[in-house]
């Protein structure tokens, strides 16, 4: 895709009277790669639910693509399949298709969908890898279809995370138990044997809501993928047939409602739309292969922790965060998703247990009171010095002192914008401290006149008449400690006094 320069635009269009500085920006904007890739693909999709797949397969030849599909190719598909050296086994293949309700015209191909890499080992001629690579993509084309036209008013994240959800190797794995269909998987793996049965019988007396202690076997979740191909290519690429056989084999598809993320990236997006940080820790102590895993929440009045185990990391931090969420779903903390299934009924009462209290006196240097009207006209300066000082003389100090090693980094990084706001950022996520929340208002005050760098009060000047000026105030919660309130100075803008508020 070639775009014009600046000049070729200006040259062009600027001779017709044409606007050229709204073609330039619109260059700018569409040149990104990411818009590019995004405009193709949704061109595509277009296309598909308006023509079909060879609608969809058209325009992605004319953009250049490189996509063919001769039908011939097909019937060369099925006569080799017909002429395949595997023998199929009449009693199995039969049971199989009756689980199935499908009956295949090639049963050479179904032979080979349920064929392990393992008998291929030994001599045999065939084995489900490539028509597993068929099935996977043909799986993730008809549930993304179902899902599209079955939820047309959600968001396209949640359509996304629908998809993530009914698309990975342990759902497919569960249909195969569900159906059985994993006794007809043909292999010659010991280890294989055990996994399977270990599996199945952790699936079949475990609790649906809880998490599997182990991980599917990936061939279960490849032999439902696998059994996909042959009933493409024997229907001569009917996407609507092959999904008559499998929508019954995966129902029930989840639904926006039952939709359950995966524990460790629900736990991140519940703490951080609290403000709160997510620590994970690997433990050097390792018993045998396990991978063991601790994460750590800390909350205003409590730090709680959990522990994980399992075949790796990704598997262990599952495990922690899903006993993490028990542990804040007993506090009454839940996900949005699930606080509008109405598993929650007042959102107000997270943190009514927790009152905080504290003595003005002893940080009466760190907390001014918030005021509706501006601040006056002095200028309020905490120091270095005083901020130690009322650090050390609380009850408290060994909950604050950590930060005080940080404070010559923010005051450093006062001069650029969003330098202290990122540096206390980048605090509180060391020391697990709450993310600060800032509360600004503006007003407008003739006594000011606005500079780059802060307000000068200059009295009956003509310039400052009605200027808007921003008062921003900081409140960063300690852990088992309180609340420190600081409020900022006047500044030009909101993002200055956030910054402001934050030295």
């Amino acid at each position: 895709m070639k775009f014009l320069t600046d000049f070729q635009v200006e040259e062009y269009y600027g001779a017709k009277g044409v606007d050229t500085w709204s073609l330039k920006m619109w260059e700018k904007v569409i040149s990104n790669n990411d818009t590019i890739a995004d405009c193709v693909e949704a061109l595509i999709g277009a296309y598909y639910v308006d023509g079909g797949l060879f609608a969809s397969l058209n325009v992605m030849k004319w953009l250049g693509i490189g996509v063919e599909l001769e039908l011939s190719s097909l019937d060369e598909a099925i006569t080799a399949a017909s002429l395949s050296t595997c023998v199929p086994i009449e009693s199995d293949i039969a049971s199989l298709e009756k689980k199935i309700e499908y009956e295949f015209s090639v049963k050479g191909l179904l032979l080979e969908a349920i064929t392990h890499l393992s008998e291929k080992e030994l001599g045999i001629g065939c084995c489900y890898e490539r028509l597993k690579f068929l099935g996977d993509s043909v799986l993730d084309l008809l549930i993304t279809w179902h899902l599209y036209q079955s939820h047309t008013d959600i968001d396209p994240g949640v359509l996304a995370d629908l998809r993530s959800a009914s698309v990975n190797n342990d759902n497919f794995a569960q249909v195969a138990v569900r159906h059985n269909l994993h006794q007809h998987l043909l292999h010659s793996s010991g280890l294989l044997v055990s996994q399977i049965l270990e599996y199945v019988k952790v699936i079949s007396e475990s609790d649906p809501r809880s998490l599997p202690s182990i991980r599917a076997p990936k061939a279960l979740g490849d032999v439902v993928e696998s059994i996909v191909g042959p009933i493409l290519i024997g229907t001569k690429l009917s996407l609507d047939q092959v999904w008559n056989v499998f929508y019954p084999l995966l129902s029930p598809i989840v639904t926006p409602d039952k939709l359950e993320l995966p524990p460790f990236r629900e736990l991140n997006e519940l703490c951080d739309s609290l403000g709160h940080f997510v620590k994970v820790k690997e433990n050097c102590e390792k018993m045998g292969s396990a991978m063991h895993v601790e994460v750590s929440v800390q909350l205003p009045n409590a730090l709680l922790v959990r522990e994980g185990k399992g075949p790796n990391k990704k598997t262990a931090k599952g495990e922690a965060a899903f006993h993490l969420l028990k542990d804040l779903e007993k506090r009454g903390i839940l996900h949005g998703s699930l606080m509008s299934k109405g598993k929650r009924d007042n959102p107000d009462h997270i943190y009514d247990s927790f009152h905080l209290k504290r003595d003005s006196s002893i940080c009466s240097s760190l907390i001014e009171e918030h005021s509706s009207e501006p601040a006056s006209h002095k200028r309020h300066t905490l120091d270095e010095t005083n901020l130690t000082a009322s650090i050390q003389f609380c009850e408290t100090s060994e909950l604050i002192t950590p930060a005080v090693a940080f404070i010559n980094q923010i005051i450093d990084n006062a001069m650029s914008v969003g330098g202290p706001r990122t540096t206390l950022y980048d605090v509180c996520k060391k020391l697990q401290w709450p993310v600060p929340a800032f509360d600004s208002r503006e007003y407008k005050d003739s006594f000011y006149f606005v500079t780059d760098l802060y307000l000068n009060p200059v009295k009956g000047c003509k310039e400052a008449r009605d200027k808007t000026v921003s008062l921003s105030k900081i409140t960063l919660c300690i852990p088992n400690y309180g609340n420190i309130e600081c409020k900022g100075e006047a500044r030009s803008d909101k993002k200055s006094s956030f910054d402001s508020a934050a030295i």
